[in-house]
């Protein structure tokens, strides 16, 4: 995901932070704004890793990759789910946001990132 998309989740145009953690193929990105950030996690067989950030609460999602789930709270909404060996994680943070709009931006990040996953 390129920063301007990652601004048009965000309402704003963000600065961005890339690190890899683990190899080349796994990456961290931080895309931050005034009062919004996105996070996307990617991880090779880090699945269930990720799914420990989701806490107990979660909800099945269909058609976004694999065993996705969602984890909402308060003014963070956490996607995961994996394509393949590959784990994802999308973490949006709005505190002016309306939670359903926090949710659906959350959700189509998802799909986008399983999209390029695939």
């Amino acid at each position: 995901m390129n920063a301007a998309t990652a601004g048009g989740v965000l309402g704003a145009e963000p600065t961005v932070r890339v690190t890899h953690p683990a190899n080349k193929a796994d990456a961290t990105c931080v895309f931050e704004a005034p009062h919004a950030q996105l996070t996307i996690e990617v991880a090779t067989g880090a699945y269930n890793l990720l799914l420990k950030q989701c806490g107990d609460q979660r909800t099945a999602v269909n058609a976004i990759g694999n065993e996705a789930v969602e984890c909402p709270s308060a003014h963070e909404e956490i996607v995961v789910g994996r394509v393949r060996d590959r784990g994802f994680l999308v973490r949006l943070r709005a505190s002016e946001f309306p939670k359903d709009a926090l949710r659906k931006r959350a959700l189509h990040t998802a799909e986008q990132v399983a999209g390029i996953l695939f």
